[in-house]
Order: C-alpha cells, then sequence, then structure tokens
C-alpha cells in the first residue's frame, strides 16, 4: 500500500473511531491519536504497511494534526 492510499483510508476510519476533545487541548488530542494508531495496530495493521522513512508513528500523527487542522506537537 502507498502512503496516499494509506492516508486515506486511515484519515477515514479517525473520523469515524476518534473521540471528541475540547479545542486547544493538547494532551487530550495527543492522547487520543496515540490511542488511535495503537488501535491501527491492533485491528489494522494492514493500514500500516506504507513504506516511509521514520516512525509511522509520526507520519500518522501528523496527518490527523493536517487533517483537524491542528497544530503539530
Amino acid at each position: 500500500m502507498n502512503q496516499k492510499e494509506a492516508e486515506s483510508l486511515i484519515l477515514d476510519l479517525w473520523d469515524e473511531q476518534k473521540n471528541p476533545w475540547e479545542k486547544g487541548d493538547h494532551r487530550a488530542f495527543y492522547n487520543e491519536a496515540q490511542r488511535f494508531y495503537l488501535y491501527l495496530e491492533t485491528n489494522h495493521p494492514d493500514l500500516l504497511t506504507f513504506r516511509c522513512v521514520g516512525d509511522k508513528w509520526q507520519t500518522v500523527k501528523g496527518w490527523i494534526n493536517d487533517h483537524e487542522n491542528y497544530p503539530h506537537c
């Protein structure tokens, strides 16, 4: 799976699975993104088969940050 395919599928799943957090609550946002990534590792490891340089967690977190228009933290 290439990165663009993975990004689209992961963000669709994120929209279905995410729990709400207070705007500006960086810790809650980070915790929710991390919870979601662990969910992917356990339940959808096929979505994490894309190739990337570096840590896939950081890549997915960046996608989520951009998708939510949330500042990178």
